[in-house]
């Protein structure tokens, strides 16, 4: 089930380990050295089974009425079984409630192929983040322009 959580909550923490296990690690890098404390008025999401999250993503207004979809992360063994689509729609959701002309991410090369699959676009020139290749990705549902 999908819940909205707090930052500095042990809903947070919990999904600060597992932004670290999928998103940190493999890179070789720590999620400490992020600058989590920017995320304290950011919206959060998880996507909970028994208390345990088994996927998280977070959504920063980047500029008025356009919502930047973050830190989406799906433990690898939730992973195929629509937790991320279930993350998605709820950003989506909660981005409609704030009247939201866009909604976009920074979708890895490897998620790709997930958010074209939930119906998501790519635009603009690739790029590289946290060093490795980026597409800028956006929800059609919005028609705000970046």
């Amino acid at each position: 089930m999908i819940f909205r959580y707090d930052f500095a909550t042990p809903d947070y923490d919990q999904a600060i380990r597992l932004r670290q296990e999928v998103l940190r690690a493999p890179l070789g890098r720590s999620i400490q050295d992020d600058p989590l404390e920017e995320e304290v008025d950011q919206v959060h999401f998880g996507f909970f089974a028994d208390g345990i999250i088994l996927g998280t993503a977070s959504l920063v207004e980047s500029r008025t009425g356009s919502w930047k979809m973050r830190q989406v992360a799906v433990s690898p063994g939730a992973q195929g079984k629509s937790v991320g689509r279930a993350l998605v729609r709820a950003c989506r959701a909660f981005a409609k409630t704030q009247d939201a002309t866009t909604l976009y991410c920074h979708a890895r090369d490897t998620a790709k192929g997930f958010y074209e699959h939930c119906g998501w676009q790519a635009f603009g020139e690739p790029f590289e983040e946290v060093g490795i290749p980026h597409t800028k990705m956006r929800d059609p549902y919005f028609e705000g322009n970046l």
